[in-house]
């Protein structure tokens, strides 16, 4: 059995080694453990220096290092000069933060770019670079449509992150920052590809007419093909609109049509004031 010596008396004694495993044996006795809180331990004070008595239990808990509240606070609140590892200026912090680990830089502009490794690094590593005309894939996160997503700095001061399209990136690497109200369009078809030369800055409108062209975007066809019951969501046909119509201005009201047609009544209110189904 471990032996423990008992913190009141200083006898020493067995312990189960279940009891120890949970932290106790540290009195011989009740009669000790009954007498421990009456029993001082002479400390000093690290803060004021000064002396005075503590429990053994607060002590073992380490709280026996001050004498008192304003002690600990002052220990707690105590401050110290850093020197800044960015620019090197020298400012004041808590020593609490200190030993942390933390404060090692002066400002946010100071502590932004050293936290992480240059961000050209960070993309680059994880591009698949390949033949000058080949597409570059994107081996990091990926979004639902299958571009690629990196996060940036957005600003000069580099204070403020965005997460921005890897090929938009890669695009900007090269040639700077995106004009407004550009976005990147890839000529290559291929949404993971960061192959700079494969990455020209259009509009929302010409990306929209390349998909059509090369019929990428099955969900954007002309109003000649989505319109009435050619569309593939829509729940009624063209016939059924007329009769709902013609029913509607005889006083049939809007809830018993939904029932009979199967649809919202919404829907109904919106065939009968022309709101939908306008090429009818």
């Amino acid at each position: 059995m471990p032996i423990h010596v008992c913190l009141t008396c200083s006898t020493s004694f067995n312990v189960p080694p279940s009891k120890a495993l949970a932290g106790k044996g540290t009195y011989c006795s009740k009669a000790c453990q009954q007498a421990a809180p009456s029993t001082q331990v002479p400390c000093i004070c690290g803060v004021c220096g000064a002396s005075f008595a503590a429990t053994p239990f607060r002590i073992k808990t380490g709280r026996g290092k001050y004498c008192s509240k304003a002690c600990l606070g002052k220990a707690q609140q105590r401050r110290m000069m850093k020197t800044c590892e960015k620019c090197g200026k020298t400012f004041e912090t808590l020593r609490q933060y200190v030993a942390r680990g933390q404060m090692r830089y002066c400002s946010q502009e100071c502590a932004a770019p050293g936290r992480t490794r240059p961000e050209k690094e960070r993309f680059w590593e994880k591009v698949d670079v390949r033949g000058p005309d080949e597409c570059w894939p994107w081996v990091g996160a990926i979004q639902q449509q299958g571009y690629g997503i990196f996060t940036a700095f957005v600003d000069e001061t580099c204070t403020k992150r965005q997460t921005i399209g890897a090929h938009v990136y890669a695009w900007k690497t090269i040639n700077g920052p995106m004009p407004k109200g550009f976005q990147g369009n890839h000529t290559c078809d291929n949404p993971p590809c960061c192959n700079p030369s494969h990455v020209y800055a259009g509009t929302k409108k010409q990306n929209t007419a390349d998909a059509m062209v090369r019929n990428h975007m099955k969900e954007l066809l002309t109003p000649e093909r989505t319109q009435g019951e050619k569309n593939a969501k829509a729940k009624l046909t063209e016939e059924q609109v007329r009769e709902i119509r013609a029913i509607s201005l005889q006083g049939t009201s809007y809830v018993a049509l939904a029932k009979i047609y199967g649809v919202d009544r919404k829907t109904i209110k919106d065939i009968r004031w022309g709101l939908t189904w306008k090429h009818i």
